[in-house]
């Protein structure tokens, strides 16, 4: 019975010695992850060997049973240090791991301003360039218009002209009619005279 407690005994110093050099190779190590998850499976070995140890130390004489006594207060001691420091690591993980992700979205954010900056610089840069080709149309628009303006203006210049040949036109038609009446007057005057002047020659003829 001595025997198997003492097989239960280096069984737990066994896991106990090698988590502790899993402890102090943690920081440095590259793969902690695996590394805390052994070391936590360790602990619990460690934890059923000295389950096992003072189970058989219960079927002892108390002669025996006080030789191991104190070993396993110590032991548990120790072992309930340890998972204290495993888990002030597995928090200090914890802590970085939600650190390193709240950096990964803080990135993030970032990254999606900066691409609505950039999208809104593009935008910007578009207006502008619909901005200076609306520019360049409203010049051209008014260089068209001017030019338009000229040829109003020379449409126009021509309209008066032909508005003044056309009342030239009417007057000197008017003085036209006006001399074709008088002429006609004069005409019938003249025929009249002559038929008076006949008419008087017969009458002398006659008498």
């Amino acid at each position: 019975m001595v025997e198997l407690v003492k097989g239960y005994e280096q069984e737990f110093l066994r896991h106990f010695s090698s988590n502790n050099k899993k402890i102090s190779s943690y920081e440095s190590s590259v793969k902690q992850e695996s590394l805390l998850i052994d070391i936590k499976h360790g602990i619990v070995q460690a934890e059923n060997s000295l389950k096992n140890m003072e189970r058989e130390i219960l079927g002892l004489d108390p002669q025996q049973a006080a030789l191991f006594g104190p070993r396993v207060k110590r032991y548990q001691e120790n072992l309930m240090a340890m998972k204290k420091t495993v888990k002030d690591i597995d928090y200090r993980k914890n802590k970085v791991d939600l650190l390193g992700a709240k950096r990964e979205e803080t990135r993030e954010k970032l990254l999606d301003s900066t691409e609505v900056l950039q999208d809104s610089g593009e935008a910007l840069e578009r207006i502008n360039k619909i901005g200076k080709e609306t520019e360049d149309i409203g010049y051209e628009s008014l260089g068209g218009l001017k030019k338009q303006r000229v040829t109003i203006q020379n449409i126009h210049d021509k309209v008066k002209d032909v508005d003044g040949n056309v009342s030239m036109a009417n007057r000197t038609i008017t003085e036209m009619n006006s001399r074709r009446l008088w002429m006609k007057f004069m005409m019938y005057g003249i025929i009249f005279l002559l038929i008076g002047a006949i008419a008087i020659l017969l009458y002398i003829k006659l008498l």
